[in-house]
């Protein structure tokens, strides 16, 4: 029954510890407030926050640009020019300060939804339109303000996510402390319960460096077209799992090892115990004759032998 429980208990507070785990992980390094600026790195750089803003680049000059200048430029040459209009070097500065904007709001340290600044993107589309055909100077010069939109979708399923996820982490943390502790006080054997933590921690955090490498491509097939935010932050997601999930396998290794040490020790003090020599105590035999069955046997080779009489004291002798 001991241990029906414990594996139980054990059992619960592994997966409530799965789920503290994973939360608390991406709280402190994708969700932490004070990483924006190596959360945006990473978004700055990613693919498929780049085409996101490219399409809505792309999107906001197909609905700016007139008629009649629409006639001079293919579709073709509107996206490039849209591409190089936010890869240019003065772009870039207003995206990565969009992109903090970003992060600050979906980690709640932002209240108001993230906009982008067109100033300096508005400049470049522009630049780049009369770049590739002089003769749209006139209409690109009429062209009002760009409104370009966010590839913000899904942001708001984050931000909302986080919330949960915060209360979740909490409480799943809680959970796998009181479980585990239950098991350890129940089961019969403690090494047990340390080698299978060991077990999950090395397998959770094995998963959590795959998932390092597997994240960016799954999300890039899986994420609608559009949504460069969100596939950008789950790619910084994922580059915040490589430390933590090492630093779990490497806990694992500890636990498993310690709980096989401790087996180990105990076959050995029960190994010592079997193979110890066995005493016997004093069975209480005597080590002297008693002076009456002290007789003497004398053989004179034609009788059978016989009993000598006892030395007679020397008063009796001489009576």
């Amino acid at each position: 029954m001991r241990r029906l429980l414990a594996g139980f208990a054990l059992t619960l507070g592994l997966v409530a510890a799965s789920l503290a785990w994973w939360g608390f992980t991406l709280d402190r390094t994708v969700g932490d407030p004070a990483r924006t600026a190596r959360v945006t790195d990473v978004l700055l750089q990613d693919e498929a926050v780049q085409n996101g803003f490219v399409d809505a680049t792309a999107t906001a000059i197909n609905q700016t640009l007139p008629p009649e200048a629409r006639g001079l430029i293919s579709r073709a040459q509107i996206d490039a020019a849209a591409r190089a209009a936010v890869e240019s070097p003065a772009t870039q500065d207003d995206l990565r300060a969009t992109l903090a904007q970003v992060h600050s709001y979906v980690v709640g340290a932002a209240d108001q939804p993230p906009l982008l600044s067109a100033g300096a993107l508005d400049a470049a589309v522009r630049q780049q339109l009369v770049a590739l055909d002089p003769a749209l100077a006139p209409s690109v010069a009429a062209m009002a303000p760009l409104a370009i939109r966010l590839p913000d979708q899904g942001l708001e399923v984050a931000r909302t996510s986080r919330e949960w996820l915060a209360d979740a982490t909490r409480i799943a943390a809680i959970v796998a402390c009181l479980a585990v502790a239950v098991a350890l006080v129940t089961s019969p054997r403690r090494s047990a319960i340390m080698r299978r933590a060991g077990w999950w921690a090395l397998v959770t955090g094995g998963l959590w460096v795959v998932l390092r490498f597997a994240v960016p491509p799954l999300a890039a097939e899986v994420l609608p077209a559009g949504a460069g935010l969100i596939g950008g932050l789950a790619t910084a997601a994922s580059e915040s799992m490589l430390w933590p999930g090492l630093i779990l396998v490497a806990a694992g290794n500890i636990l498993f090892l310690g709980g096989s040490l401790v087996d180990w020790g105990a076959r050995e003090r029960r190994a010592r115990v079997d193979h110890r020599p066995t005493t016997y105590g004093d069975a209480g035999w005597a080590t002297t004759v008693p002076e009456a069955w002290q007789t003497t046997y004398v053989d004179d080779g034609a009788k059978p032998a016989q009993p000598a009489p006892a030395a007679q004291p020397a008063a009796q002798r001489r009576s």
